[in-house]
C-alpha cells in the first residue's frame, strides 16, 4: 500500500520528466510524442508543461469598451421590441381598415364603420401606445451607447 502511495504520488513528476516533441507533417497536422524513437528530424522540443497552455498572455478587453458594446446591444433589443409592437399595431389598424372598407363598399349604405365598441376602445388605445412607442424609439435612436 505504501509503494502504491509513493508510486500516484511521483507519478506527476516523472510525467513531466519526460522530453516532448511537436511537428507538422506534409499535410499540416500538428503531432506531439514523448517517444524519441517516434520523433522525426525536424520536430521542436517543447518547453516542460508547454502541452495545453497558452503562450503569451491574452489581451483583456477595456472595460469601457464591453459597456459600450453591452449599452449598443441592449438599444437594438430595445429598438427590435418597440419596432415588433409598432409592426402588430400597425397591422391591427390595417385589418380594421380593410374590414370598414369592405363594409362600406359590400353595403353602399351609411353604416356605423366601428359598430364594435370594444374595436373603438381597442383603437384608441393602441393610438395612444402607438405614439408612446414612437417617443421611445425616437429617443434611443438620440441615445449614443456610454450615456
Amino acid at each position: 500500500m505504501r509503494a502504491l502511495l509513493i508510486l500516484a504520488l511521483a507519478l506527476p513528476v516523472l510525467a513531466q520528466a519526460d522530453d516532448t516533441w511537436r511537428w507538422r507533417d506534409s499535410a499540416g497536422r500538428i503531432h506531439y510524442s514523448n517517444v524519441a524513437e517516434h520523433v522525426p528530424a525536424g520536430a521542436a522540443q517543447m518547453p516542460a508543461g508547454g502541452i495545453g497552455y497558452l503562450e503569451g498572455a491574452i489581451d483583456e478587453p477595456d472595460a469601457r469598451d464591453v459597456q459600450d458594446t453591452l449599452a449598443e446591444i441592449d438599444k437594438r433589443h430595445q429598438e427590435r421590441v418597440i419596432r415588433r409592437r409598432l409592426d402588430d399595431i400597425q397591422a391591427f389598424q390595417d385589418n380594421v381598415r380593410r374590414r370598414q372598407r369592405d363594409r362600406l363598399l359590400s353595403s353602399y349604405a351609411n353604416v356605423e364603420l366601428l359598430s364594435d365598441w370594444a374595436v373603438a376602445d381597442r383603437w384608441m388605445e393602441l393610438q395612444r401606445e402607438q405614439a408612446g412607442l414612437t417617443e421611445q424609439l425616437r429617443d434611443l435612436e438620440r441615445r449614443t451607447p456610454g450615456s
